[in-house]
C-alpha cells in the first residue's frame, strides 16, 4: 500500500488499558460481586461463583478470542443449523454472492508480473490499488475491497491475483474484468451446500478450514506472507480491507486518541507508571489521526486462508504445513474452532459484511 493508506487491524477494537472493552466490563462487573460478596453480611455464595466466572471469561486465551468469546462461540456453535447454502452466480452488473445475504461484487483478474505478496514489492499493482481505497474512502459509506491471491494445480496456470470491490472500479492497465462465475476467485461454483462441522467444512468437492491472521511480528510481514508461496496450489489466501468513510473516520481516530489519553490520566493520577509501550502506542494513534485529518483512508482489515483437501487426514496434514511455517516467519493464526461457517463467508468477495 502507499503512504496515504492507513491500515487498522481487524482485531483493533476499543481497548482500555490494553484490554478490549468486553474485557474490561467483564473484569469490573467480576470485581463488583467480590468486593459485594466480601464486605456486605449475608452475601450469597453464588455471587462468588459468578464472580469468579466472569473473571475467567474475561482473561485472554490462546488465540485473539477470551474465555468469555471461546465459550460464546462454542454456544453458537450447537444451537445454529449447520447445514447452509451459498452460490456463486454471473450478474448482468458483476457476481451475485448469496451465503449470508445477497453480495453484489465486481471482480477484476490482476495481469502483472512480479512478487504477489502485496508488500511493496509490485509497485505499480500496489499504487493501483491505494487509489482504489482512497476513492471508496471519499465516499460517505465507504466500501469492501478484498485481493485473493490462488494457484491452480501444478503444471497448470501459474499464480494469480483477483482485486474484488463493492462498486465498480474504473478501467486500469492490466486488471481484466471478470463476468462468469467460473472464472470467480472462491473454491464453490453455482449453488452448493456446505456442511460446517466444529473444525472444518465439507463441500461437494472438497474439505475446507479457514484461517484467520491475528497478528504478524514486528517487521515480519513480507516474511510471513512469503512463507505460503508453497501452498498456493491448494491454499487461498484473501486479504480483506473494510474502508471507512472519511467522516467517520476521523471521529474514530479522534476518539480513539481522547479515549487513550483519558487512560493514561487515570493511570498516572492511581499511581502507576505508564510504561514505554503504551506511549508508543499513544504516539500511533495520534500519528494515525494526523494521516486521516490529512485525507489519509482508514481501512479495517483481515486475511484470511483458506486450505482445501480430498480428504480429512489430508487436510489435517496441510494445515499443520501452513501453522507451521507461518509460525516459524512470525504470524499468528487463529485455525477458528466454531466459527468455520462466518469464517468461510467472510473470506469470500465482498466479505458477507463482515
Amino acid at each position: 500500500m502507499s503512504n496515504n493508506v492507513w491500515l487498522a487491524g481487524a482485531d483493533a477494537r476499543p481497548r482500555v488499558w490494553g484490554l478490549r472493552r468486553h474485557q474490561v466490563c467483564l473484569a469490573a462487573l467480576a470485581g463488583t460481586l467480590l468486593v459485594d460478596g466480601a464486605l456486605r453480611a449475608g452475601a450469597g455464595w453464588w455471587e462468588w461463583v459468578l464472580g469468579v466466572a466472569l473473571v475467567l471469561a474475561a482473561l485472554p486465551g490462546s488465540s485473539s478470542r477470551s474465555w468469555g468469546e471461546w465459550g460464546l462461540d462454542e454456544v453458537r456453535y450447537r444451537v445454529r443449523r449447520h447445514l447452509r447454502w451459498c452460490s456463486v452466480v454471473s450478474d448482468p452488473a458483476g457476481l451475485s454472492i448469496e451465503a449470508r445475504g445477497i453480495q453484489r461484487v465486481w471482480c477484476y483478474r490482476v495481469t502483472h508480473v512480479g512478487r504477489w505478496d502485496l508488500s511493496g514489492s509490485d509497485e505499480a499493482f500496489a499504487r493501483q490499488l491505494a487509489r482504489v481505497v482512497e476513492s471508496f474512502a471519499a465516499a460517505p459509506a465507504g466500501g469492501h475491497v478484498s485481493v485473493h491471491v490462488a494457484g491452480d494445480a501444478p503444471g497448470r496456470a501459474p499464480t494469480h491475483t483477483t482485486v474484488c470491490a463493492s462498486e465498480p472500479l474504473p478501467a486500469s492497465v492490466g486488471w481484466r474484468p471478470i463476468s462468469a462465475a467460473v472464472d470467480a476467485p472462491v473454491s464453490i461454483r453455482g449453488r452448493v451446500a456446505v456442511l460446517e462441522r466444529r473444525d472444518y467444512l465439507r463441500t461437494p468437492t472438497h474439505v475446507v478450514r479457514v484461517i484467520r491472521a491475528t497478528a504478524f511480528a514486528p517487521g515480519s510481514e513480507r516474511r510471513a506472507i512469503e512463507a505460503m508461496s508453497g501452498t498456493l496450489t491448494w491454499a487461498r489466501l484473501s486479504l480483506h480491507a473494510r474502508v471507512i468513510g472519511e467522516s467517520r473516520a476521523r471521529r474514530l481516530t479522534a476518539r480513539a486518541v481522547h479515549r487513550h489519553g483519558v487512560d493514561a490520566q487515570v493511570a498516572r493520577r492511581a499511581g502507576f507508571r505508564w510504561s514505554a509501550s503504551r506511549e508508543r502506542e499513544m504516539s500511533v494513534l495520534q500519528h494515525r489521526e494526523r494521516a486521516v485529518a490529512a485525507g489519509a483512508a482508514l481501512c479495517c482489515f483481515a486475511l484470511y486462508i483458506e486450505v482445501t483437501a480430498q480428504s480429512l487426514e489430508q487436510l489435517r496434514q496441510r494445515v499443520a504445513h501452513v501453522v507451521r511455517v507461518t509460525r516459524a516467519a512470525g504470524l499468528r493464526l487463529d485455525l477458528g474452532a466454531a466459527r468455520q461457517g462466518d469464517w468461510f463467508v467472510y473470506q469470500l468477495p465482498g466479505g458477507g459484511a463482515w
